[in-house]
């Protein structure tokens, strides 16, 4: 007997943890891993957490599950300054792969989502 199985059905999905949906940007920024600080490209967020795109060589060998970080959008308007004077997004990294980082937010969640709602109607 000759069975064919649907690829679709033997790849397993992952499940998306996420608790709110995440919006594409690409805005720079700037993380504090520990006592140094690194340009970033947020590659997308949300009131939960966000992407970044990282270049520094830092990532290579370290394993930053589960670091402490805080993360500040850099001003690109003068409207930007008031939002941002709101201080930075802390939170953890939760996911590392060759220049990703995905970061979730520990601050409180509604100060998360009234900074990353009005940062994207900016």
């Amino acid at each position: 007997m000759d069975a064919t199985v649907d690829p679709s059905l033997s790849r397993a999905k992952p499940i998306d943890r996420r608790h709110a949906a995440r919006q594409s940007v690409q805005w720079l920024a700037r993380i504090r891993i520990d006592d140094c600080t690194f340009r970033c490209v947020v590659l997308d967020i949300s009131s939960s957490g966000a992407r970044l795109r990282i270049s520094t060589p830092i990532l290579r060998g370290r394993i930053l599950t589960r670091c402490p970080v805080e993360l500040a959008i850099e001003p690109f308007s003068p409207r930007w300054s008031a939002l941002l004077s709101l201080g930075v997004l802390r939170g953890e990294i939760v996911w590392q792969d060759a220049g990703i980082l995905s970061i979730q937010f520990n601050v409180d969640r509604e100060r998360a989502a009234a900074i990353v709602d009005a940062a994207l109607r900016v």
